[in-house]
């Protein structure tokens, strides 16, 4: 199976595009029952999640992907977004702050974590 992940990360990829979100999410699962630690995985799963509107399973899954790869840039990131939609934006900012550590000229997460300061408006 190992050896068929990449080309089955690239397939759900493709689904999701289409819009079949529902055949991208089986495959994710396929990948994740054989690999429960694959860190691309649980992220797309996260991201799945975060597009139908169910934040808190995209958070759950895209911070098991971090517990996995703390180094994953693009998860932070999207765990920061995932947070920041959930309002808890205190949260978000120390997210933000993590990538910025690591990439001071990472703009979104600059734009972000900089609107996550203004009082009483935390969007952009």
């Amino acid at each position: 199976m190992a050896q068929h992940i990449p080309s089955l990360l690239a397939r759900a990829l493709r689904l999701k595009q289409a819009g079949k979100l529902q055949e991208a999410r089986a495959i994710y699962q396929e990948i994740l029952h054989a690999d429960p630690h694959q860190a691309e995985a649980l992220y797309c799963t996260g991201v799945l999640a975060r597009e139908v509107g169910r934040l808190d399973i995209g958070e759950q899954m895209v911070s098991r992907a971090l517990a996995v790869r703390p180094d994953y840039d693009e998860a932070r990131y999207c765990l920061a977004e995932l947070l920041h939609e959930q309002k808890r934006y205190g949260e978000a900012e120390t997210e933000y702050r993590r990538i910025l550590a690591s990439h001071p000229v990472y703009v979104p997460a600059l734009i972000r974590r900089c609107s996550s300061r203004l009082p009483g408006n935390h969007e952009l």
